[in-house]
This record gives structure tokens, sequence and C-alpha cells, in this order.
């Protein structure tokens, strides 16, 4: 990869990087604790029991993704960014910028 591709390339890292940490303050931000109430009746319970799990699931998915993007910046200087960590081969410069927490060639990742 060359160097203007590089720093490209961190500064688009660095920008998912913020936007992610940014959704998950606010994500976080609005969780409250459930706590079941008559008030709901059965149906509201259970709804409101269902949209914590969804943003309990969204949650982990986007600390799952900033994981994986601090990673692939941590590296971005090392002899093996880019490559796939499986096979060994180059990540396609589309499935980079698709897909910026990437490790995998779209080989690998099926």
């Amino acid at each position: 990869m060359h160097y203007e591709d590089k720093e490209k390339y961190r500064s688009e890292l660095q920008k998912n990087i913020d936007s992610v940490r940014k959704e998950l303050e606010e994500l976080k931000s609005r969780m409250k604790p459930f706590v079941a109430q008559k008030a709901f009746g059965r149906t509201g319970t259970s709804d409101a029991m269902q949209k914590k799990s969804m943003q309990e699931g969204r949650i982990d998915s986007l600390e799952s993704k900033l994981s994986e993007l601090v990673k692939n910046l941590a590296g971005i200087d090392g002899p093996q960014f880019g490559m796939c960590e499986s096979c060994g081969e180059p990540i396609g410069a589309e499935r980079r910028e698709a897909l910026p927490q990437t490790t995998k060639c779209i080989k690998c990742a099926q």
C-alpha cells in the first residue's frame, strides 16, 4: 500500500472509530435497566425486554467493530497491514473501503 493510500486509509479508520464510539455512547446513555412492572402488562413487558435485547445486541456488534477498527489502525504501519490474517493474501481495496474493520479477504471471510 502506498504512503498516500495508507494516510487516506488511516484517516478513514479514525473517522470510523470516532463514529462508532459516538454511536456507542449514545446507545449506552439511552439504555435503562429493565424493571418489570405491572403497568406494562404482559405485551408491554415483552416489548420492553425485546427492545432492550436488541439494544444490547447492537452494542455488542458495535464494540466488536470498534475493536477491529482499533486493531487495524494500530497495525497500519506494520508489514502485515492489508493482508488477510487467514491466508496472507492482500485484502482488496474495495473490501477495505466497504468494511474498514475487516482483517480477512473476501474468500476467507466466506
